[in-house]
Formats: C-alpha cells, sequence, structure tokens
C-alpha cells in the first residue's frame, strides 16, 4: 500500500461520494477509493473483531464470576441451616459440649472444644457483669 499524504485537507481526496452524487465518475472515484483503503478497512475491522472478542471473554468471565457467587451463598445458607438444625438438635451449646465429653470427642477436636469453652464462658460473664451493673 502507497503512503499517503499527511497535510492539511490531502486525506480528504479519498474519501467516498455522497449518496446524492451520481455522476459516473463519482462511482469511478468512489470505486477507486474504495479499493486504496481496502487493507487498511480490513484492519480496522479485525480491530474491532478482536475487541469484541476480548470484551466478550471478560464479559462471560464476570457472568461466570458472579454465577460462582450465587451458588457459593446458597450453599453456605443451606450450610448455615444445617448447622443450625444440629445445634437445635443438641440443645445448645451446653448440651453440646456435654455431649463432646461424654462421647470423648473433646480429645479428638481440642479446638473446637475450646472454642465451646470459650463461647460459654463469655456467655456466662456477660451475664454475670450486666447483674452487677445493674445493682
Amino acid at each position: 500500500m502507497g503512503e499517503l499524504e499527511t497535510s492539511r485537507g490531502s486525506n480528504q481526496e479519498l474519501g467516498f461520494v455522497r449518496a446524492g452524487d451520481t455522476r459516473w465518475g463519482s462511482y469511478d472515484k468512489s470505486l477507486e477509493n474504495f479499493t486504496l483503503l481496502f487493507y487498511s478497512i480490513i484492519d480496522v475491522l479485525d480491530t474491532l473483531v478482536a475487541d469484541a472478542s476480548t470484551l466478550d471473554g471478560r464479559a462471560k468471565k464476570k457472568e461466570q464470576d458472579i454465577a460462582n457467587a450465587i451458588i457459593f451463598v446458597e450453599v453456605a445458607k443451606k450450610k448455615a441451616s444445617r448447622v443450625k438444625n444440629w445445634f437445635s438438635n443438641l440443645g445448645g451449646l451446653g448440651k453440646f459440649s456435654k455431649t463432646l465429653v461424654e462421647t470423648k470427642k473433646n480429645i479428638t477436636f481440642p479446638l473446637v472444644f475450646c472454642l465451646l469453652k470459650l463461647a460459654l464462658l463469655l456467655s456466662i460473664a456477660t451475664a454475670m457483669l450486666k447483674k452487677l451493673f445493674s445493682q
């Protein structure tokens, strides 16, 4: 492809003719300009296709991220519901810790047992402080 002059107004020579311009010379000029600009037009179209596919890939990734987040929330809600039902079946933290000691699971799961003791102690300490400051 030849070099184009870039001085003021020189690139207007390669423009397409207006729809109302119906002289045969204008069609010939339009066809000539199209052939001169063909590879530039193809380059622009290729760039648009590449950009569109990149944007499409990004949009698909965002859609997938949203779908994964929704699935994660649903799974978390189900698990939280199961844990809530499990605790309610055990009768609360006190009964749960008693069951752990009776089944000797407090030895197998010492961190869970320690967390339970801490939760029970905090609830007792809070109740004692409330009673102390209310007097």
